[in-house]
């Protein structure tokens, strides 16, 4: 079980630091910027690129739990994909009126807790609901890779991990504080 853990944890830093790597590109950009005279807010500009890293660590680790059910790359790739590609139905329900029936749904959408962050803001609650469901996407991918466990009871783990995944996350929505951190105190 512990080399288990140890196996995906692993997998997910090496996913999650090769998806940070578009970062660099924008460090240099930023530094590029700041050198020519620019203007940059660093808390603010932190926070921003943080945002896009939490985005990162939670795309990789839907990847790892999809990749430790699938029995091949494809049906992975294709589970990850509709994982993503549903959050993305979830924040077009906004302003679609055929997807007005999703807009309930926007608490578990990544992008409601992103926007704060986008825009200078730095709350408790999207960082605790993106640590809940990292966490939790991993705890299933762990089951997802116990070879040990079959039928009902890899069934019954991967629900109570999906259950823990979903009330990790509502817990989290509910996490007081948030600092303005902008530059200009928008918020």
């Amino acid at each position: 079980s512990e080399s288990v853990v140890r196996f995906v944890v692993s997998k997910w830093l090496a996913s999650a630091l090769a998806a940070a790597l578009p970062c660099a590109s924008l460090i240099l950009l930023l530094l590029t910027w700041r050198a020519l005279g620019g203007h940059l807010m660093f808390a603010e500009t932190l926070v921003a690129t943080a945002s896009q890293l939490l985005y990162a660590a939670l795309v990789t680790a839907i990847g790892i739990a999809a990749g430790a059910f699938a029995r091949n790359f494809s049906q992975a790739a294709t589970a990850a994909l509709l994982i993503v590609a549903a959050s993305w139905a979830i924040d077009a329900a906004d302003g679609f009126s055929a997807l007005a029936w999703l807009g309930g749904a926007a608490a578990w959408s990544p992008s409601t807790y992103l926007v704060p962050f986008e825009q200078g803001t730095l709350q408790i609650d999207g960082l605790a609901w993106f640590a809940g469901a990292v966490v939790g996407l991993l705890a299933l991918a762990c089951v997802g890779c116990r070879f040990d466990i079959h039928g009902w009871r890899k069934r019954f783990a991967a629900a109570s991990a999906i259950a823990a995944l979903c009330g990790i996350c509502a817990l989290a929505r509910s996490a007081p504080d948030a600092w303005d951190i902008s530059e200009a105190h928008r918020h």
